[in-house]
């Protein structure tokens, strides 16, 4: 833990636990943020999670199993909303994968110094990095399938109905949160498999907890996306996404080259572990050596998941952290290759090659972190935003109360400028301003208009075209309220910019 915490404050990571959600998928960040207080505010129950965009009526939408979500409002009840309790949640349990990471790596290396290389190699992606402390839900699948995998092995060693069902519970929080994390379970299989501890004598041996870890999954998501149709909400994709011709993949694969394939490692590096790895199975063949089939395994496994959502690749560099265990188990084949092929020369060799990489990787991995929260940069995004970090006076001074809907125009998301303001209501993005607008005031839903002047130059904003009433321009904000002489026709169902 002492040398996870130092690595931490080498990296940077600290900085940006009292930040509130920004820079890269700034958009998915709010999101999740925005159930956890909708939990804590007391506007949702577990089973019907809410955000703060209430386009379809209520704000009720499904979305990956929000068990962190709920524990983190549970939090903010203890001590205060405080968006740095949720980024510690994360990175606690985002410690625990890691930790586990070097026990994985200990009991098929039998060596802690190249076991402790692992798991600072795996700290020190720029996209474990960045989400480790996040609201983004894939670091806690990948982090809860790792710390399964520990105890995975702490069951070889010693078998324990008790380590068993905390692999059990462990796992199915993996797959609860993220489906992906279900390449795990064929690589787990096997590993029970070769160990002896299923055997076909034994055929049913292990398969009642496979199948409930897959069945909770699966009945989660269909009951996710039942909530989701039923209440009319779009804000999270619950379905997959294959490339349907080769000029898509071609597209994506330009794009992740491009923009996302750093954020794993740096190229060069990234290359050299695919080509050692590569030219590991090829020497030891998996149908003889254990870990080469698992590590073989883990890959089919994670490029088949990533053809089921490869068009999701484009924007969304976090689908691929739920696909790390196969970079961990190349790591530990490669350590393991210079072992076994060297002896001890090649544990010396393959440490200070993996300290050079470390090195090189953890000085480029600072510099993205800080690179990606610097408001100049492409990556930050949207710092037009950043008005909503500190609202509450302006609402205030505009009257707004806690429970009071707004409309804000031109945020091209649903939560973002909602979520940081604490304010439900809807959002507005770039299209149909107008039509949309006139919609959603005829609901009579809402008394206020939010429109941020930092968000769009070139769209001209007439609010004499609408019956509103300036009551605040302040900081580049301008609030209306809804004329009084207005007298809404009733719609329930305005024209919807999400659906």
């Amino acid at each position: 833990m002492l040398i996870l915490a130092l690595l931490y404050g080498i990296l940077g990571i600290y900085n940006i636990l009292p930040l509130r959600p920004q820079s890269v998928h700034q958009w998915a960040q709010c999101d999740r943020a925005s159930v956890a207080w909708n939990y804590y505010k007391g506007y949702a129950d577990f089973f019907h999670p809410r955000v703060n965009n209430t386009d379809n009526g209520t704000g009720i939408t499904g979305l990956e199993f929000p068990i962190v979500q709920y524990f983190v409002s549970i939090l903010y009840r203890l001590f205060g909303f405080h968006e740095w309790l949720y980024r510690l949640t994360s990175l606690v349990i985002f410690s625990g994968g890691a930790l586990s990471v070097f026990r994985l790596a200990n009991y098929f290396l039998k060596d802690k110094l190249p076991s402790l290389m692992v798991m600072v190699m795996y700290v020190c992606s720029p996209l474990l990095t960045f989400y480790s402390c996040s609201f983004i839900p894939d670091i806690y699948s990948l982090s809860f399938a790792m710390i399964a995998w520990s105890l995975l092995i702490r069951y070889a060693e010693s078998p324990s109905v008790a380590v068993l069902w905390r692999w059990f519970i462990a796992m199915s929080l993996a797959c609860l949160i993220k489906p992906n994390s279900m390449i795990n379970l064929p690589v787990m299989w096997l590993f029970l498999y070769r160990n002896q501890l299923w055997t076909w004598q034994k055929p049913f041996r292990f398969i009642g907890f496979f199948v409930a870890i897959a069945g909770l999954s699966i009945t989660w998501y269909t009951y996710a996306s039942w909530l989701s149709k039923t209440y009319q909400s779009e804000v999270f994709l619950l379905e997959m996404r294959p490339p349907k011709s080769w000029q898509e993949v071609q597209d994506v694969w330009t794009r992740v080259s491009e923009d996302w394939l750093e954020r794993i490692y740096k190229k060069k590096i990234l290359i050299l572990l695919l080509m050692a790895g590569i030219a590991g199975l090829i020497v030891n063949r998996p149908n003889k050596n254990h870990l080469a089939s698992y590590t073989l395994l883990m890959v089919i496994c994670s490029l088949s998941f990533l053809y089921v959502m490869f068009l999701q690749l484009s924007y969304h560099d976090y689908y691929f952290i739920t696909m790390f265990p196969s970079i961990v188990f190349l790591l530990i084949f490669i350590m393991y290759g210079f072992k076994t092929r060297l002896g001890e020369m090649g544990v010396h060799i393959s440490v200070i090659v993996l300290l050079f990489f470390i090195f090189s990787q953890a000085h480029f991995t600072r510099g993205i972190l800080r690179f990606a929260h610097e408001k100049s940069s492409w990556m930050y995004g949207s710092p037009q935003n950043d008005v909503y970090f500190d609202a509450e006076q302006i609402l205030s001074s505009a009257g707004i109360g806690p429970d009071d809907q707004v409309i804000s125009v031109f945020d091209h998301s649903p939560n973002i400028s909602l979520y940081l303001m604490g304010r439900k209501g809807v959002a507005i993005p770039y299209r149909n301003v107008s039509e949309t607008l006139n919609s959603y005031l005829h609901t009579g839903r809402y008394k206020y208009v939010i429109f941020n002047s930092y968000s769009v130059k070139d769209i001209e904003f007439k609010p004499e075209d609408f019956p509103l009433v300036k009551v605040v321009d302040m900081n580049g904000v301008r609030i209306f309220n809804v004329s009084s002489s207005f007298h809404p026709d009733g719609r329930t169902t305005p024209i919807s910019p999400w659906n």
